[in-house]
């Protein structure tokens, strides 16, 4: 019984970490998020996105040192819900900076294995400290959706090719 209820502790003050670690990233990459006007890159941004679906891609095709076109529909979208603000457009790259510390609590779990469910929360504390995902998560650009992609890749990796002995499903 009496491992039951340390395990229940346990997992009730890692969940309480986690919480703990969201709720700190999220203040300090939304402290005075609207204190500075777009850059150039960011309003680059804007002047990509506000456009019609179309005509986004569009303008992509012919764009050569632009972005490839996710981060502009999903920023597309997001506008359309949130308007257009400073703030609204960089707390977009903020919520997507959260859920790339999330993701890489999740590649720790795959690469430490599942009994290390506290290990977890070191390499996202680790990421949301790191000054530069602070910096670029706070930036109305595509980076942290960049940091997502790579964290899923490399889940998704470790967990449907690496154990394999032989060749991975097909839905891998």
């Amino acid at each position: 019984m009496d491992k039951g209820v340390n395990s229940q502790r346990r997992e009730l003050l890692v969940l309480f970490a986690w919480c703990l670690l969201f709720m700190l990233t999220w203040g300090l990459w939304l402290w005075r998020l609207d204190a500075s006007d777009l850059t150039f890159d960011e309003a680059a941004t804007y002047f990509v996105a506000h456009r019609p679906l179309l005509n986004i891609l569009d303008y992509l095709r012919g764009a050569v040192r632009e972005h490839p076109p996710v981060y502009y529909l999903l920023i597309h979208g997001w506008m359309g819900l949130a308007g257009t603000s400073e703030f609204s457009l960089r707390f977009f790259s903020v919520s997507a900076g959260l859920v790339a510390l999330a993701l890489t609590g999740w590649l720790a779990g795959l690469a430490m294995g599942r009994s290390a469910s506290a290990a977890r929360l070191f390499p996202a504390a680790l990421l949301a400290v790191v000054p530069g995902m602070a910096y670029y998560a706070r930036d109305a650009r595509m980076y942290s959706l960049g940091v997502i992609w790579a964290v899923l890749s490399a889940g998704l990796f470790l967990r449907d090719w690496l154990p394999a002995t032989e060749w991975p499903r097909r839905a891998a």
